[in-house]
């Protein structure tokens, strides 16, 4: 899957973000502080590199399924540091969730494609099974698509997200300023 297919796949789903504004306080990335029961779109997910180290935080996007039917998540291309990825469950501690199985990532500029692909339950010595939720951080339905047909210029967008959620006054809100078949 190139990343055209990648980025297509998310402008399908997710449609246009807005810039998000800095927070007043640090942001907390400590992932045992924002506990979730289930992996769902705006949850913090923890990145490992190739020798299992933890290197970053990121935030799980749309839960998807590839073309081979694999059940997958969307997540920024700069997430994959080559290793796995987990979160935090709260009656469970940190649970594996899978490993990248492509990425586009060109840059930092908002042009630039940034996505990647999080195969569930993939990993090797992970378990079987992960729990999800489609949900947007366990508690908000999707009821549309994010298409022309549902968008319009000057309506409110939110993102919720590891450090724009509840847990940190969030989420980041913000008028759409373009509708079109790109960012």
């Amino acid at each position: 899957m190139g990343a055209a297919a990648i980025a297509a796949a998310a402008i399908n789903c997710c449609g246009v973000m807005t810039t998000a504004t800095a927070a007043a306080d640090r942001p907390d990335y400590d992932l045992s502080h924002h506990p979730a029961p289930a992996v769902a779109p705006g949850v913090g997910i923890g990145i490992d590199n190739a020798d299992g180290k933890p290197t970053d935080t990121c935030t799980a996007g749309w839960l998807v399924h590839d073309s081979s039917g694999q059940q997958s998540l969307l997540t920024a291309g700069h997430c994959d540091d080559g290793g796995g990825v987990n979160y935090f469950n709260k009656t469970r501690g940190f649970q594996a969730v899978g490993w990248f199985t492509h990425q586009a990532h060109e840059g930092d500029d908002s042009e630039d494609d940034d996505i990647a692909l999080l195969g569930i339950a993939n990993s090797p010595n992970g378990p079987p099974q992960v729990a999800t939720d489609t949900r947007i951080i366990g508690i908000r339905p999707v009821t549309a698509p994010a298409d022309d047909a549902h968008l319009a210029k000057g309506q409110q967008l939110c993102h919720y997200g590891l450090i724009t959620g509840p847990q940190h006054g969030g989420p980041e809100c913000g008028p759409i300023t373009d509708v079109g078949p790109q960012k």
